[in-house]
Order: C-alpha cells, then structure tokens, then sequence
C-alpha cells in the first residue's frame, strides 16, 4: 500500500480469552498497523510484526492524555476511553509522524482481508473510513485531526466531556458520524458483521433468514445464510465479526488456519464440505438460552452499574437517531451461492 494506516488501540485490564484469535486475525492483515498502548503481559504471545507495543500503566497514559490535551481531565476507568479516540491523532502525535491514516478499532473483532475491502482509492479519496465505532480510519492532517476542538458540532464540547464521568460514545455514529452528516461529508463504507450480544444466538440483523453461518476460511470472513432447510445458499464476505462483548468457548482447541465458524456453543474447526449440515441443524439448547441470557444480564448490570460512565440520555436518543441512518445503509457483499462457489473455496482458488 501507498498509504499507511496506524490503527490505535489501548487495553488495560484482563486480556479477553479471544485475544490470539484477534492477534492471528491481525497478522494476516500487514497493510494496517497496530498500536497496542497497554500494561497487560504479552511476553506469552507471538506478536505479528505489524503490531507495535507500548508498555504503560493506566494512570500514565491518564497523565499523557492530560497533558497533551493541556487540561485536568476525568478518566477513572478505561470504557471511558471510547470519548478521547477523537482526540487521539493529538494524544499519540508522536507515533503518527510517518503515517497518511490513523484511527481506532474494537479489540472484541476478528479480521478478515480487509485490504480487500479499504483499497488504495478509498483512502485517497475519503476523510473517513467506517460507519460504526468498531473500525474507523481517518486521514492524517489537520483538519481532521483538529475536528475534536470544533466545540459547535459536537453533541458537547470536549472540554466537558473530558471532564464528565458519562459515556458520550463519540467515536460512533451519535459523535464523529453525527459530525460528518452535518458538514455533509462522505464516508468509506465496507460489510461487516455485528452479532448481537443480547440474544444468545449468532445473528446478523441485516438478514432476515432463519439460518445463519459465520465461519472463516482461507482468512476470510464468511456468513452463508438461508431461508429454509434445503433451499439455497447465498455467501458473503466481509471485512470483520463483530461479536461485541462474547467470550469465545473452545478457542484453546481451534486450529485457525484450518475453517473454523463461530456458534453460540463455541468456535469449532470443521469441513466445509458440511458446511450445509452444520447451516441447517443450528439448533438452540434451551439450557444454554437460560444460562447466556442470565450471563448477558449481569454483564449489562456490571457495566452500567460500577463505574463504568453511563450515557447522558439526550446524547443516547442522538445515537439511535443516527444508528437508524447508518443501519439502513449497511452493505452486502454476496458472492454467490454455496452451490456456485463451494469448490472455489474448498480449493482455496477463489
């Protein structure tokens, strides 16, 4: 690539049990680039050369952040952290010298080839890349980089946001899209799939169909969906899975460079010549629908109830107001169906 992406990301805290899924996942991608800024133990991993480590504590990046934005701010847990990813190209001024794209992603994401999806003329030609907070790449100039400070297209200004103890998600579609819809710029778009955390089956809301299938192969995200058992196949390919907040059961016994697809029971290896079997015998435990949507309740009640920021309710109403707007310009991708590309994939030509 011409161009050079610096994707930034700080974590702190325990390492989610998908962690070496998103690390295989990132080494297939070495157009992009990674900033890891975090006080978590990485000397167990192997670590692509496209990912760059920053070893800190909590409380310094707290302190780095104050001082490059020049001003006391309220930074006590790191979820809050969503809020200062507008203003990253400043906090992290230093690292992106050399590169013509910054931005940030959601660490809960497995890739697929993004490259074929963010090409060259997309870059060239976009301010922003990505709809949804999950993935957004922004140029490297001033002008984008200063749309932090522009106090008057914000839901709030950053001063106060800096130094509230509320969420305000503006890295998602109520703030920087909610920002670009008003100065009437364009945005990058690419399919992806975001799965659902509150219900305990995977599901895309951008279909409909009874039967869904999310698997990987070849290091390429697929979904193959179908209305009903027997009836056709259709597949699609996209950028990444979103599995917001999951953990991911059997993750220890996967090979991931064999096919692999994800289910509410687990992430298993299997043949895809079976890949119809597997599609119409998705099945729901009824003990494993009890258990996950108790699991999903506290996990709702821990983030909103222990310090975590809620979000202001004028901000949130924004949010749904400009996700409706984003959601019905998601994208698809289809490629065929099963029956005219199964060979292509099962011989790695496609």
């Amino acid at each position: 690539m011409n161009h050079k992406v610096l994707l930034i990301q700080p974590y702190f805290g325990k390492l989610p049990n998908y962690f070496e899924l998103w690390l295989w996942s990132m080494a297939n991608n070495p157009e992009f680039q990674v900033l890891l800024v975090t006080d978590c133990d990485l000397s167990t991993y192997h670590l692509p050369a496209n990912i760059f480590v920053q070893q800190m504590t909590f409380a310094q990046l707290r302190q780095l952040i104050s001082e490059k934005l020049a001003m006391p701010i309220y930074l006590e847990k790191p979820y809050k952290l969503v809020d200062y990813r507008i203003s990253f190209a400043k906090i992290f001024e230093e690292n992106l010298e050399d590169y013509s794209h910054w931005g940030w992603f959601d660490i809960d994401l497995t890739f697929g080839r993004l490259s074929h999806f963010i090409s060259e003329d997309m870059l060239e030609k976009y301010d922003k890349i990505g709809a949804f907070g999950h993935l957004t790449i922004l140029k490297n100039n001033k002008q984008i980089n200063c749309l932090y400070l522009q106090e008057n297209l914000w839901p709030v200004s950053y001063k106060e946001m800096y130094l509230s103890p509320q969420r305000f998600n503006t890295n998602e579609a109520g703030g920087i899209n909610r920002v670009f819809y008003q100065l009437g710029w364009q945005y990058g778009k690419f399919p992806f799939s975001d799965i659902g955390y509150s219900q305990p089956k995977w599901r895309d809301s951008r279909y409909s169909t009874p039967y869904q299938f999310f698997f990987v192969a070849d290091k390429r995200v697929f979904i193959a969906t179908s209305q009903a058992k027997d009836a056709e196949i259709l597949v699609e390919e996209v950028a990444y899975i979103h599995y917001q907040k999951r953990s991911l059961k059997n993750l220890e016994n996967v090979n991931f460079n064999q096919p692999f697809y994800f289910s509410n029971q687990g992430v298993y290896n299997f043949e895809l010549k079976n890949l119809p079997q597997l599609l119409w015998q998705d099945k729901l435990n009824p003990w494993m629908t009890r258990y996950y949507l108790y699991q999903n309740f506290i996990k709702k009640a821990w983030l909103y109830a222990f310090g975590k920021g809620t979000m202001d309710r004028h901000i949130k109403e924004q949010q749904q107001e400009m996700m409706q707007l984003i959601q019905n310009e998601r994208e698809k991708n289809i490629i065929g169906t099963w029956e005219g590309i199964s060979q292509q994939i099962l011989s790695n030509k496609f």
